[in-house]
């Protein structure tokens, strides 16, 4: 006999409105299961970890995707929601939902220092061309770098490896990271092997 694992999609992004609109498809799921995948999903002091945009979870027959492409606040909470949610919207089905996300829940702390979000960046080390690299030298699609208060990190979005240059790309990033001061940041640049990829960089209070 052989078990098929379906699949139930829960997608976190930056919607501003309170509705939640599920997408249904054919294949049957069991919420149960699904609840179960929440459980096996490993969170760090509550949260996903920020260097993650997406996260896979697998129990008995559903496998659950988490996508956080955005890089937003979530909590354990908030995919058993979207979970329940999205049951309800398909019962006994399959599907993906968005769901909303704070990006600065209250008691989030801020970073202290915004120079410290740009002394995060320049301690990241390059290779000869000047592209951003690491200690292991090997191929980067995602890292993270924390200097003081501030955590800097710097994910593929299409899984291919980073093709940035530090020089280049360090006026757009300061200029982000003093306009929001102290508060979480982000912004996407181009330089990436794949040629649909973007950097995604985000700024985050490290404690």
């Amino acid at each position: 006999m052989m078990l098929y694992r379906f699949v139930l999609i829960a997608i976190i992004s930056l919607l501003l409105t309170s509705t939640v609109n599920a997408r249904c498809y054919r294949r049957p799921a069991n919420q149960n299961h699904c609840n179960g995948a929440i459980d096996k999903i490993t969170f760090q002091e509550g949260k996903l970890p920020m260097i993650e945009n997406e996260v896979v979870a697998i129990s008995d027959t559903c496998s659950l995707i988490v996508r956080n492409l955005h890089r937003q606040v979530v909590t354990k909470d908030l995919i058993k929601s979207g979970v329940a949610e999205l049951f309800k919207q398909c019962p006994g089905k399959c599907g993906s939902v968005k769901v909303p996300s704070n990006p600065k829940p209250n008691g989030e702390p801020e970073v202290k220092s915004n120079n410290d979000c740009i002394k995060a960046y320049n301690q990241i080390p390059i290779d000869s061309q000047g592209h951003l690299t690491h200690k292991s030298k090997g191929p980067l699609t995602q890292m993270g770098v924390t200097f003081g208060s501030c955590t800097l990190a710097l994910t593929s979005t299409d899984g291919s490896i980073f093709q940035l240059n530090k020089k280049d790309t360090a006026p757009i990033i300061t200029k982000m990271i003093q306009q929001c001061d102290k508060k979480p940041g982000s912004v996407n640049l181009k330089g990436t092997q794949g040629p649909n990829g973007r950097v995604f960089v985000h700024t985050y209070s490290s404690k």
